[in-house]
């Protein structure tokens, strides 16, 4: 089984959750790492990538990093992001974990995609269900790992933890997810 997991730029301003994200989240399994992306700017996205990927290997996570638009794994067709299962599958056998950038090929061009709608796309294309964390890693909505997959859950975590509305939505948007801080989801 492979697990998708989600940084949103919040995660990625954020040096205490990345502490916590690659030294005490325990990767079990093959998981696929993407991530929010600078609109309009691929270069940003590559270095956020490769960033990612050397953060988790200073902590000795074995790990690789593409973005979506190398080796054709993550295409924009009309509206939507098509994922090569395929691609992704034969580097998760190399490596447990895939950091994947948020670009995507298109008509020749290489755009950078939304980080969500590709987080959905790698969803879809593998099954179960999103890890996304709480944008403040000391958020007690992060003392332990809740899953967001209806609206009356969505809207009762709202009422009780209204800072974190924003990874709520996201968590609700992404359906089934699990929303926790780095340091208490496990794979």
């Amino acid at each position: 089984m492979t697990s998708v997991l989600y940084l949103s730029a919040a995660n990625l301003a954020d040096r205490l959750f990345f502490k916590d994200f690659v030294h005490r989240f325990s990767f079990g399994h093959p998981v696929v790492v993407t991530h929010a992306g600078k609109p309009g700017d691929p270069a940003a996205v590559r270095m956020t990538t490769r960033r990612i990927s050397a953060l988790l290997s200073e902590a000795l996570v074995h790990n690789t990093a593409f973005t979506g638009e190398q080796r054709g794994m993550v295409k924009s067709v009309g509206n939507d992001l098509v994922v090569d299962k395929s691609a992704i599958e034969k580097l998760l056998g190399i490596v447990p974990v895939l950091v994947l950038g948020p670009l995507a090929a298109a008509d020749g061009q290489t755009i950078v995609a939304d980080g969500e709608a590709l987080c959905g796309a790698l969803k879809e294309a593998f099954g179960g269900s999103v890890m996304v964390f709480t944008d403040n890693p000391l958020s007690p909505l992060a003392s332990k790992p809740r899953q967001v997959d209806t609206e009356a859950e969505r809207d009762r975590l709202i009422a009780l933890y209204e800072e974190e509305r924003v990874a709520i939505g996201r968590a609700y948007a992404l359906r089934p997810a699990w929303l926790a801080g780095p340091s208490n989801m496990k794979l």
